[in-house]
C-alpha cells in the first residue's frame, strides 16, 4: 500500500513539474521574447525575394518542343 502512494505521489510530482516547465516556456515566449518576435516577424513581412524559375519542357500533342 505504501509503495503504490508514493508511486503516485512521484508521478504527480513529475506531472506538476512538467506542467510548471510548459507553462514557463509559454510564458517566456508570449512575454519576455514577445519584441524579438514581432521584430523578426516585421523583417520577414518586408523582405521581398525574386528568382527566376526554371522552365520545364513543353509537351503538346503535335509537336515536341
Amino acid at each position: 500500500m505504501e509503495k503504490s502512494r508514493a508511486r503516485i505521489l512521484a508521478l504527480l510530482f513529475l506531472f506538476i513539474a512538467g506542467f510548471v516547465v510548459v507553462i514557463y516556456r509559454l510564458v517566456f515566449i508570449q512575454v519576455i521574447s514577445a519584441q524579438s518576435f514581432k521584430d523578426l516577424a516585421q523583417t520577414q513581412y518586408l523582405n521581398s525575394y525574386s528568382f527566376l524559375a526554371e522552365r520545364g519542357t513543353s509537351l503538346t500533342e503535335m509537336a515536341i518542343s
